[in-house]
């Protein structure tokens, strides 16, 4: 479909903020049957009118084996599937400090 960006790379991001990423798109996308995240940290809702994807991202806690680093990298993906049977991934990458 005609989304403006399917990856974003988001600016730096605290553990346990809650932030927003924003995917556009450039057209009115087909309907819609669901949208799927790959974590239960990511939030997805789509907006017809604004014609644009919000993701409300709650990072984790720094992992065990990389809390001596301050910080981890981390990549999740929303996976939109509309009613005639075609999808679009949109994914975004953040790094993730305490």
């Amino acid at each position: 479909m005609s989304w403006i960006n399917k990856y974003i790379e988001t600016k730096d991001l605290k553990v346990g903020v809650k932030s927003t990423i924003v995917f556009k798109t450039t057209t009115e996308l087909p309907q819609i049957k669901t949208l799927s995240s790959s974590c239960g940290c990511s939030v997805p809702t789509y907006s017809k009118e604004k014609r644009e994807l919000s993701v409300e991202y709650t990072p984790k806690v720094i992992p065990q084996h990389l809390k001596s680093q301050g910080w981890y990298r981390s990549t999740k993906s929303i996976t939109v599937t509309y009613t005639n049977g075609t999808k679009d991934v949109l994914s975004f990458t953040s790094k993730i400090y305490k």
